[in-house]
């Protein structure tokens, strides 16, 4: 087993007190054995460019490997430990999986990969409920003025037998919304949409109702993997448009 815990760091980082810290965490009998301990060579080269510090602990019959890493320009410190059971062996596994390990993701998008789809994600979004069901998959994030929803359907030929993208987008992103939306695409492919408030007092009217102001929407049908993928945007302020199609052109499955 795998486990993995990162936070953002505040002020001055220090490897031996964090160490230190998670060592006066563990249960009495463990404490004795948990000791900082040199790292493989071959974690250190799966993991160059980063400030890392190796410890492990002993139990009977469980023990653990990890290391703590440290990257300064993001500030972000991430714990990961291997927990071998019965001497299991991780040498194997473990240098493939630290050579994978990022601490940023370039353009501030963060990465998801649920089941059969993949997404990247604007890191100021942070996900708020799920829901997976047979056919139908939904994610929902929120930032601190703007929710982002994210479906997937499949497989596409059925849900077609029953409605259209139009009607299917209605359905998944507007069904408490009575004003029609604005089309901006519409034909066998894709189905784009948004909202906009009619008039200022709309506008302060939605608001005080706690109703999202602007949504724009899309959704469309990946022919050859027979699925139907979906983005919604929504929010009190206008929707960043390139954001919205940056979302939507790295959202996939697979």
């Amino acid at each position: 087993m795998l486990e993995v815990k990162w936070n953002h760091v505040k002020g001055r980082f220090s490897h031996s007190a964090h160490l230190r810290r998670l060592a006066g965490l563990q249960k009495r009998h463990l404490k004795k054995s948990f000791q900082k301990t040199m790292l493989p060579a071959s974690w250190q080269q799966a993991l160059q460019g980063f400030d890392i510090n190796g410890f492990s602990w002993q139990s009977d019959p469980i023990s653990a490997q990890g290391v703590l890493i440290y990257d300064p320009q993001g500030r972000v410190a991430t714990l990961i430990q291997f927990y071998r059971q019965n001497h299991m062996p991780v040498d194997m596994i473990a240098p493939r999986l630290l050579s994978s390990f990022r601490s940023r993701v370039s353009g501030d998008m963060t990465p998801w990969a649920v089941f059969d789809i993949r997404a990247a994600i604007p890191a100021e979004f942070g996900l708020q409920r799920f829901r997976f069901e047979t056919g139908r998959y939904e994610l929902n994030f929120q930032s601190r003025q703007t929710q982002l929803q994210m479906i997937r359907f499949g497989p596409a030929a059925v849900w077609l037998r029953r409605q259209g993208l139009a009607a299917m987008a209605k359905d998944s992103f507007l069904p408490n919304t009575k004003r029609a939306p604005r089309w901006l695409q519409c034909d066998a492919e894709a189905i784009e949409g948004q909202i906009t408030p009619a008039s200022r007092a709309d506008r302060i009217l939605r608001k005080i109702r706690r109703r999202p102001v602007y949504q724009v929407f899309r959704l469309w049908h990946e022919f050859e993997k027979n699925r139907i993928l979906g983005v919604r945007v929504s929010g009190k302020t206008p929707i960043d448009r390139r954001q919205f199609s940056a979302i939507c052109e790295q959202y996939e499955t697979v």
